[in-house]
């Protein structure tokens, strides 16, 4: 049997993302660990990094990741396994997203956790350890084309009320590493699709945007992928809000949605059109699609969005205040004037009798 190489590459920098809940706060000794994989021998093309293999329908293989410790003490590593999503930005992960949990795209024929197991997923290791941990793959015995596209999330467990205990903070980054594994049953090229499936006006991070609901319901990667997307008014070609992108992925059988920010500007009413072309390395497409927002909806998004500047009530107040000393000076004047005319009428008055 061929020796196999154990190549003792960390996994590509892509894949070390931090997961943040909340907000800050990253301790630089968090990473206690470091992850390997072992090629197993039928990786294709001698890829390193992440797996990527050809099995035949219906066969069965372990694959191995080896985790080793870095710390002094004893930790405990979490291994989740997740078919491959995209997010909102246009990137592509391979570990279960906040939120989103099982929450995959209705065309994704099979999902990575039902072909995949592992024999524990709560892993212990001692101070400097080095745990090799085998991982099943069972191919579906359907013949397919393209690629089942999925992979590991393995982050240290920790404690986030100690941490926020010890720190007073109440906000932790947590770092996780990102495996990818990628089955295919041949070399077939497959060519992805893309689909806009809604436009209409929503807010991300309490800002306004158009959202655009893009799917991909093929069994193969959109690469090196730009957006560019405008706004206009129905019958009109005024763009009043645009955004570009470059060098985004779309993750086989996913969808996501894509978000023109209106940067601090405010939603109205009416009719208007979507316009976006997308380029790829392996598939152009070019949309236009027509929504609309009835008053309500401007109204209540624009009231939420914390980027639009709004005037002070302070600003109102001292309006107001200036109106009523104005009001109040005016007036004064008038009864200074009628009063001297009034007295200047009676000294006429006695005058004329005199």
């Amino acid at each position: 049997m061929k020796i196999r190489k154990i190549y003792k590459s960390v996994i590509f920098a892509l894949c070390l993302i931090p997961m943040v809940l909340h907000l800050k706060v990253t301790h630089a000794n968090d990473m206690k660990f470091g992850v390997f994989i072992i090629p197993p021998e039928n990786q294709r093309d001698n890829i390193t990094g992440y797996f990527d293999m050809l099995m035949e329908p219906g066969s069965e293989q372990l694959i191995e990741i080896e985790i080793t410790s870095v710390s002094d003490e004893t930790i405990i590593v979490i291994v989740d396994m997740s078919s491959a999503s995209t997010d909102s930005g246009g990137f592509v992960h391979y570990k279960p997203q906040k939120g989103r949990e099982g929450d995959y795209d209705e065309s994704l024929p099979f999902a990575f956790e039902d072909i995949a197991s592992i024999e524990t997923a709560r892993i212990e290791l001692g101070p400097r350890e080095t745990i090799r941990v085998p991982i099943r793959i069972k191919m579906p015995e359907e013949e397919f084309n393209g690629v089942i596209a999925g992979g590991l999330g393995i982050s240290k467990e920790i404690d986030l009320e100690a941490i926020r205990a010890e720190t007073n903070e109440m906000f932790i980054n947590v770092f996780s590493f990102e495996v990818p594994v990628i089955i295919r049953q041949n070399e077939t090229v497959l060519l992805p699709d893309l689909l806009l499936l809604d436009a209409y006006a929503s807010q991300r991070n309490w800002r306004n945007i158009v959202a655009a609901h893009l799917q991909n319901p093929e069994m193969m990667f959109i690469n090196q992928m730009s957006i560019y997307a405008r706004v206009t008014p129905a019958g009109s070609n005024e763009t009043l809000f645009e955004h570009f992108v470059e060098s985004r992925q779309v993750a086989p059988n996913s969808n996501f949605v894509f978000g023109i920010p209106l940067n601090g500007e405010r939603f109205t009413s009416g009719d208007f059109l979507l316009h976006m072309e997308v380029d790829s390395n392996n598939g152009r497409w070019s949309f236009v699609r027509d929504f609309h927002i009835t008053p309500e909806q401007a109204r209540a998004l624009n009231e939420t969005d914390v980027s639009i500047q709004r005037i002070s009530l302070w600003v109102f107040i001292a309006i107001g205040g200036a109106i009523l000393l104005a009001v109040s000076i005016t007036y004064m004047t008038m009864l200074k004037r009628k009063a001297k005319k009034t007295a200047n009428e009676a000294v006429d008055e006695i005058m004329s009798r005199m």
